[in-house]
């Protein structure tokens, strides 16, 4: 069962990823915080990241990317509520997210975007 990795300081998002992402299937771990986030991700690898690209902390994004040098095979796919994409897709790449989705967003793209990158299918 391929295991997913779920970085969203908003409880409610975290909770309907958890849902939807284990009804098609998927092992899910949550995390609200970057700190979270590595602490999980180095005590248990997920084959997929979703992370909410503005998160609170300051430090956030500088702890995703040491983690994303860490394990430079990580699959990450971005999220992001912002309303101009263009600052949001930057951050993304820095992080190495191979797709950004918009908040929000379609279960059914979710989904295939999920999947896609776990049967290693190219960024888009």
């Amino acid at each position: 069962m391929k295991r997913i990795l779920v970085i969203d300081d908003e409880k409610s998002i975290r909770v309907l990823l958890r849902t939807v992402l284990e009804e098609a299937g998927y092992e899910v771990m949550e995390a609200a915080t970057a700190d979270e986030a590595v602490s999980s991700y180095e005590a248990r690898p997920a084959d997929l990241v979703i992370t909410d690209i503005f998160l609170p902390e300051a430090e956030a994004p500088r702890k995703i990317l040491e983690l994303v040098f860490r394990h430079p095979t990580m699959k990450v796919i971005a999220v992001s509520g912002a309303a101009s994409q263009e600052p949001a897709r930057s951050i993304a790449k820095l992080l190495g997210a191979r797709r950004v989705l918009q908040k929000p967003f379609m279960i059914q793209g979710l989904l295939d975007v999920v999947q896609s990158q776990l049967d290693g299918q190219p960024a888009s």
